[in-house]
């Protein structure tokens, strides 16, 4: 059996990765895949080496690369047609060359309906993953299941067709040989976008950073108002491996979920960002918020550190800023937790009967 994962990165650092490294775009085009993935970006090729782990054949694809699918193309021969969407075009090309029994199409940065109509004509199994706001204007039709790990959209999908799948997020322990040991020196970060989901985010982190002494890295920076207290705190972008650098020296990280929006409905309850398992997988002490099912992926206050509100967050940070046997207590509960229960190589491997047992029904 054979899978294709099509993963779509930022844009901003497809650009700022290109801009440092021009003879990359020279580079013939599995050089230039595997130079991408070993940024760390997002899940880079987890899902895929996890899946031949498991038994299966698969690869990636990133489909909005724009100078790595044209060198796809040159390759294999493939004329770029001179439309609007010749990214589906060499995709829809890639997924002939290879033949796939499944194609898993990561939603965070989306291909659109119109193209997985195409490709839903070449593949017995057309799988989505998406964690984040369900766009009114998409319907998300051509796909035969929807994995997720936030209950709301499962139960949606659930209610739409029977094609709702949870599963939670994970880590990619590779990193940990990749980076190294390095000792904690931060004493707290926060490392995320800004975006309009995350208004809540911000209005928390406003109020946070004049009490707390708390460095933040990510995106968005230049869409704050210009007197945020959150510029003062504010170190630039990370991605991927600079990412998983700060996490594993910070001493205590902080996780703010986004705002879920599905279909008008937005809800609170639910733990469900990749920052749970990156920040716990790297050794670092994740503070978190309290919802309702945290318990099943991690024991809060031993695995992990909760807060229900401000005052308890302010609170928590001083109490095991203070306490260094305690606070290791926790980050190293929580790795192991991780490192045991919510790795890509456990997740992929239960996928993998999910999609033979949904093929050998469609057939």
């Amino acid at each position: 059996m054979k899978v294709l994962f099509v993963s779509t990165f930022y844009q901003m650092f497809l650009d700022e990765i290109y801009a440092s490294r021009p003879e990359l775009a020279e580079a013939p085009y599995q050089q230039q895949l595997q130079g991408l993935m070993a940024t760390g970006f997002g899940v880079s090729d987890s899902l895929s080496v996890a899946m031949r782990a498991a038994g299966w054949e698969a690869i990636d694809v990133i489909s909005n690369a724009s100078q790595l699918q044209r060198s796809w193309a040159a390759e294999n021969g493939f004329e770029v047609p001179e439309v609007r969407t010749w990214h589906h075009d060499i995709l829809e090309a890639q997924v002939r060359k290879f033949g796939p029994d499944v194609i898993y199409v990561l939603e965070y940065n989306p291909v659109g309906d119109a193209c997985l109509a195409r490709l839903k004509t070449h593949v017995p199994l057309l799988v989505g993953q998406i964690a984040s706001n369900l766009p009114p204007h998409r319907t998300f039709d051509a796909y035969d299941l929807m994995v997720s790990s936030w209950p709301p959209i499962v139960d949606h999908f659930n209610r739409n067709g029977g094609r709702g799948v949870y599963q939670p997020l994970a880590f990619d322990q590779r990193v940990l040989a990749r980076l190294g040991d390095t000792p904690p020196t931060i004493d707290v970060t926060f490392v995320g976008g800004f975006a309009s989901c995350h208004g809540d985010r911000l209005e928390f982190l406003e109020r946070l950073c004049p009490v707390v002494d708390i460095e933040v890295y990510g995106y968005g920076a230049d869409t704050l108002p210009a007197n945020s207290p959150v510029l003062n705190r504010h170190r630039g972008l990370a991605w991927g491996n600079d990412m998983y650098r700060i996490l594993q020296t910070s001493k205590i990280t902080l996780n703010l979920h986004a705002q879920t929006d599905v279909r008008g409905c937005v809800s609170r309850r639910f733990a469900n960002n990749m920052r749970l398992y990156e920040a716990t997988g790297m050794g670092t002490c994740l503070l978190t918020e309290a919802r309702d099912n945290l318990h099943e992926l991690f024991k809060p206050e031993a695995e992990v550190l909760t807060y229900r509100d401000f005052d308890e967050c302010v609170e928590k940070i001083s109490v095991y800023l203070a306490d260094e046997d305690r606070r290791r207590a926790v980050a190293q509960a929580g790795q192991q937790r991780t490192l045991r229960e919510h790795t890509f190589t456990q997740r992929m491997a239960e996928l993998k009967d999910a999609f033979e047992l949904a093929i050998r029904r469609k057939r």
